[in-house]
């Protein structure tokens, strides 16, 4: 996790997350030992489109890629950087003449661009994204408006989804009556042992 010259520190369920003046993403990276966990929890089959929501420098979307059988794993990422240090690594290690399956990075912003054809989702932001909270210095205000981001977050997963489709979460996601919260699994970031990992399903 690289730090900017602006870094504010949040306590979080018993965590230090580091949220960083970076384009405008803030995610935990889940550890080697624990993408195992992940990819069991998941349980991508044949017929799964998997979209990772912040897919940073491709790690998790090529483990999935290369450990499943998914017919289609992509990541988008807002960070052009992450992006091309993605792509840089799909490029190095898939072959990609393979017209079975597929696996796409996106650079763009989740909130406008489209992953409705996903069965599964792996949301890897934190909802601590705006400038807006990076720059608010009141803590009641900065809490509010995290609260305002991480419902933006769930309204557009929320439109752009299937039911039936899963949504496995490192943050919190608003409940709707089309959201449901169903189970949680434990996985270990960079910044945090056990990290509550949430499964939600769209209804």
């Amino acid at each position: 996790l690289r730090l900017g010259l602006l870094m504010t520190i949040c306590v979080v369920l018993g965590c230090t997350e580091v949220v960083i003046d970076a384009p405008v993403v803030v995610y935990e990276r889940i550890t080697e030992e624990s993408m195992e966990d992940l990819r069991k929890f998941l349980a991508l089959k044949e017929g799964d489109a998997l979209y990772v929501l912040g897919s940073g420098k491709g790690a998790i979307p090529i483990y999935m890629y290369e450990h499943t059988p998914a017919y289609k794993v992509a990541g988008i990422e807002i960070n052009p950087a992450k992006h091309q240090k993605a792509v840089a690594s799909m490029q190095n290690r898939i072959d990609t003449d393979d017209d079975t399956r597929e696996i796409e990075f996106i650079c763009g912003d989740i909130l406008h661009e489209d992953f409705s054809e996903a069965t599964v989702v792996f949301m890897n932001i934190l909802p601590y994204t705006t400038e807006e909270v990076r720059t608010e210095d009141n803590i009641d205000k900065r809490l509010k408006l995290i609260e305002e981001q991480r419902l933006r977050l769930t309204n557009r997963i929320a439109s752009q989804l299937k039911p039936g489709t899963r949504v496995v979460a490192i943050a919190r996601l608003t409940e709707y009556a089309n959201l449901k919260l169903e189970g949680y699994i434990q996985l270990n970031t960079q910044v945090c042992t056990a990290r509550k990992i949430r499964c939600y399903r769209r209804i």
